[in-house]
């Protein structure tokens, strides 16, 4: 299989579970395999798509904020002496101690993607930092570029102002 092929293969394997959570807010000793399993007594994993949902201070942002680390690189510091273990289809396993070495790309819109990038949510006087949510989807890149052809931008001081 030519290496572009099996790059883009390995781009879009997902998070198969959390094995393990300690000491992060609500998971104090939490294992995936004993605590997730349906009737039948099997282990469940997650799905392509997932739908997390619980009452307040179930663990949901706890959850979100493993995943985000995953993105950024970092634990949040508001936990003392985190661990965790998140492990992929290929049988990878990341762990809180090896944040910066893996080469996954992943993207979390939680509170804390928020308060980093659309601080004029809260403060009007903030700018927005620039950000884009792509996937797949070449046709609106394509489109991106042909407005920013027509309208102008800033940085070549070229805005029309035309919408």
């Amino acid at each position: 299989m030519a290496a572009s092929v099996q790059k883009k293969i390995n781009f879009y394997l997902m998070i198969k579970k959390i094995k393990e959570i300690k000491n992060l807010a609500v998971f104090k000793s939490f294992d995936w395999d004993s605590n997730l399993r349906d009737k039948g007594n099997n282990v469940i994993n997650f799905k392509p798509i997932n739908i997390l949902y619980g009452r307040n201070y179930s663990g949901k942002t706890t959850l979100s904020r493993i995943l985000r680390s995953l993105e950024v690189g970092a634990i949040s510091d508001k936990y003392e002496n985190p661990e965790f273990l998140v492990s992929f289809e290929d049988g990878e396993d990341i762990s809180q101690s090896k944040l910066t070495e893996h080469q996954r790309k992943i993207r979390v819109f939680n509170e804390d993607f928020i308060k980093e990038n659309l601080k004029f949510i809260s403060n009007p006087e903030d700018s927005v930092l620039p950000f884009a949510i792509l996937g797949g989807n070449s046709s609106l890149e394509t489109e991106i570029i042909d407005l920013k052809k027509e309208l102008g931008n800033d940085e070549e001081e070229k805005e029309t102002g035309l919408i």
